[in-house]
């Protein structure tokens, strides 16, 4: 795999460098082409996800950027995520990847060759974006993920030689669960390199400055990850239970995310035991895709005896199935132990339903205390399920107000709208900059 990788950079590399691609230009109408067939303006900035690694952030994204056409947006098939939202953006990255899953769907289970068809996609991608700001003279890069540091502080140069400024998106301060210090210097390098850094969150700039390089605040811009809209409509309440199997009056909870041991799920089992002596009609849902072996929260789960009071769906969610586990679910819990941000938390707001978040993150950003949720001290199950005690505890009529709440907070603070116009006005301030003076190139 080395060998490979260090073969196929050097030739990308000397492609990137002569700006050459061996294949054609995607043909079909770009999201700088305007909604009203008008010519496209020339553009202001180009941002990018080779890879497709946030599917539903990138779409809602080039949604609220649609009334932008000066702002292009490309990408790959949503191979993480099928059911993500469709969205104006070009979708012509990877090709060669999707390309072979159309023929043969089974590949990404072959994790070696898909890593591989990765990897080449991605290097590929990089020299048809560089084909491409040379050619219309985009003066700003955005790219929303780097996968290879070392080869992306090298482009991200090579781009700023041209005069181009970059942008990158934080999205972890660093790799969850990896604090190495040779992954922290990988990093470092590739922020102090970008010209400006995007974070979707207060916190999540402040671990850039504690714990990679505080020489980095000046750089840091927080346009917050915007609300993420349902697909497919909340079903009626007592239909969704009745297709989940649970009682009228049951007083559910739900987590919804890929199965991680950094999202604190032990913790959530372990609250549940400790609720649901207080609160016997308790019943917690967790769903999502295992990112790791299930089995020991099996395990945890039938060892404590909550078989009765878990249900447990470990397998990839559609929007559809999504939509009624939401409709059944009174709140929300993430019990993250390593948070910064969370598109679940995004989901829930829109969903209407309180959330419970843990503390020392961006999702305390979700969160107006006491108004539509609770805010818990990291890894610890006690005062998890007290939260979720005194949610219980409350009427119907009060936890239909923090219902209400979520709705309004989400709109209010997390619009996609101003998430755009907060872009917009990144590119143009870079842009200017770029015409008064040329970009510097950092060692």
């Amino acid at each position: 795999m080395n060998r490979f990788f260090s073969t196929a950079s050097s030739a990308m590399i000397r492609a990137c460098e002569e700006g050459v691609s061996s294949e054609p230009e995607p043909q079909g109408v770009s999201v700088s082409q305007s909604r009203n067939g008008a010519p496209p303006q020339r553009p202001l900035a180009m941002i990018v996800d080779i890879t497709g690694t946030t599917p539903r952030y990138d779409a809602a994204l080039s949604k609220a950027l649609i009334d932008y056409p000066e702002v292009l947006f490309r990408s790959c098939p949503f191979f993480i995520d099928p059911d993500a939202p469709d969205s104006p953006m070009r979708k012509d990255l990877l090709r060669t990847a999707g390309w072979l899953k159309e023929r043969w769907p089974g590949v990404v289970r072959r994790s070696w060759l898909w890593r591989i068809l990765q990897l080449h996609g991605y290097l590929a991608g990089c020299r048809d974006i560089m084909r491409e700001i040379r050619r219309k003279r985009i003066p700003v890069l955005h790219f929303q993920w780097c996968k290879i540091p070392v080869f992306d502080v090298w482009l991200m140069r090579r781009a700023q030689k041209k005069g181009i400024r970059v942008v990158y998106t934080v999205h972890n301060a660093l790799p969850h669960g990896d604090r190495r210090e040779s992954v922290r210097r990988s990093y470092q390098k590739l922020y102090v390199q970008a010209d400006a850094l995007v974070v979707l969150s207060r916190f999540v700039g402040q671990q850039v400055i504690d714990w990679v390089d505080p020489s980095l605040e000046p750089k840091i811009h927080v346009i917050e990850h915007g609300i993420l809209e349902l697909d497919c409509p909340l079903p009626d309440r007592q239909k969704a239970r009745a297709e989940l199997g649970l009682e009228r009056d049951a007083q559910v909870a739900v987590f919804i995310g890929t199965i991680r041991s950094y999202k604190g799920i032990s913790d959530l089992i372990d609250a549940i035991g400790i609720a649901c002596r207080t609160q016997p009609k308790l019943r917690l849902i967790i769903a999502g895709s295992p990112q790791e072996a299930f089995g020991p929260y099996q395990d945890q789960i039938e060892r404590l005896g909550l078989t009765p009071f878990i249900q447990a769906y470990p397998k990839y969610v559609s929007e559809q199935f999504k939509a009624t586990l939401y409709a059944a679910a009174d709140i929300a819990i993430l019990p993250h132990r390593d948070p910064s941000q969370s598109a679940m938390g995004l989901e829930a707001l829109a969903a209407g339903k309180p959330i419970i978040v843990t503390r020392g993150g961006g999702l305390v950003e979700l969160v107006d205390e006491g108004v539509n949720g609770y805010s818990v001290p990291i890894k610890d199950p006690a005062k998890l399920a007290e939260a979720l005690d005194r949610f219980f505890s409350l009427s119907s009529v009060a936890q239909e107000a923090m219902a209400a709440a979520s709705v309004a907070l989400g709109k209010e603070r997390f619009a996609w709208p101003v998430i755009a116009r907060k872009h917009l006005k990144l590119y143009l301030r870079l842009s200017e900059r770029t015409q008064t003076q040329p970009a510097m190139t950092r060692v």
